[in-house]
């Protein structure tokens, strides 16, 4: 098994009280974008959907470093105590069972909440909290509908009737991007309104912030009240030109698509390093040499828009850290069981499987995109 894992994010630089999970149960006849899409209404503050998860469980599960894993003494005999823990009545895991298991807890009312414990310890006035609280309530509910797993949490269910009627988010542009992938085993797809982004986006706020703080402290100061007022205006400024720089939000796209096929590209240029760090001469002469870039798929595809790329080996970082850690095994003086190293070497091994990461920022219609790609690696037979 060797596959590649591409994530791609979308920024738009240009809420609804709505939230909905869909989860897909069933896989669909080929690689296209989730029908999902087709079910949320337009004005959805985010969506999250997932696909093809029996497809990718079977994967791991069938794969030689999940056999591997599940051969370690130490797995082994951390999934006996969980499950005896679970079962356990009188264990520390029984409270957290009963919770789960009782029918009441499936509707969250906040009138439950033990407020006169609550304020004992509060240090403040809650009854303007508790009123509040107490007339809400929090609906969850799970279905099933055209092969997907709904999960729905607010304050009733009503907007379930209304699933694919109107305007839906199949069609914002947002998600136009998307259908240039559908050719490819879409996994999962992700996305953020700009309303919802430009609420939760506390930057100008913080700002905003600064200058309270300045008016609050500055008539506090023995200062003169021209140096202070022409400190209250360089602050205002200073704020006014840091807003500036703070880029436009927008909405957020993302999703991840599976790739078998390996592919590399050369990218133009050479890589002179201006410092070098080794703790060896025959590594400083190797660092120092001119060397051409060699770049696997994301990176090599957009080399020419570019503004950022990063590539990390993480097989290559265990292969460096095992003899390390041997080695201070053997500067410790002390009696390890050989066992215990095997575990550790083959723990090395299994984390190997995680083979390198690859990303690459670029800006694309008026969007800034990243593109991350996992590449994944199977133990060998």
């Amino acid at each position: 098994m060797n596959f590649k894992r591409s994530y791609c994010y979308r920024l738009v630089t240009a809420v609804s009280c709505f939230g909905i999970a869909l989860l897909l149960i069933g896989s669909p006849a080929h690689a296209d974008e989730p029908a999902s899409l087709k079910l949320v209404p337009a004005d959805a503050a985010f969506f999250s959907a997932s696909a093809h998860l029996r497809e990718q469980y079977d994967a791991f599960i069938s794969s030689r470093a999940f056999a591997k894993l599940c051969e370690m003494p130490i797995v082994q005999m951390g999934l006996g105590l969980a499950q005896a823990k679970w079962n356990d009545p009188e264990g520390d895991l029984a409270p957290l069972r009963a919770m789960i298991e009782q029918p009441e807890n499936k509707q969250l009312d906040g009138s439950l909440i033990p407020w006169d414990a609550f304020a004992e310890g509060a240090g403040f006035e809650i009854s303007a909290i508790r009123d509040r609280v107490s007339k809400m309530k929090a609906s969850l509910a799970i279905g099933v509908k055209d092969q997907y797993l709904l999960v729905s949490l607010g304050d009733s269910n009503d907007h379930l009737a209304s699933l694919g009627q109107g305007e839906v988010l199949a069609n914002h542009k947002e998600l136009a991007p998307l259908r240039l992938h559908v050719q490819r085993q879409i996994c999962s797809v992700g996305y953020v309104s700009e309303a919802f982004m430009k609420q939760s986006n506390s930057a100008e706020r913080q700002l905003d912030q600064l200058v309270t703080v300045a008016e609050s402290l500055l008539p506090l100061s023995d200062l003169d009240a021209s140096l202070q007022e022409q400190l209250l205006q360089d602050v205002r400024g200073l704020v006014a030109d840091l807003k500036k720089a703070i880029p436009e939000t927008g909405a957020v796209t993302s999703f991840v698509y599976n790739s078998e096929r390996e592919f590399y590209q050369r990218v133009r240029g050479d890589l002179v390093p201006l410092v070098n760090l080794s703790l060896t001469p025959k590594t400083t002469v190797r660092l120092l040499g001119k060397t051409t870039l060699k770049r696997t798929g994301v990176i090599g595809k957009h080399q020419e828009a570019a503004g950022a790329a990063m590539q990390f080996s993480f097989a290559r970082l265990i292969d460096a850290v095992a003899p390390w850690v041997d080695h201070g095994f053997d500067l410790s003086r002390q009696v390890v069981d050989v066992p215990i190293l095997d575990q550790l070497h083959t723990g090395f091994e299994i984390a190997k499987c995680l083979h390198g990461i690859s990303a690459v920022t670029y800006q694309e219609d008026g969007a800034w995109v990243t593109h991350f790609e996992i590449h994944l690696e199977d133990l060998p037979q």
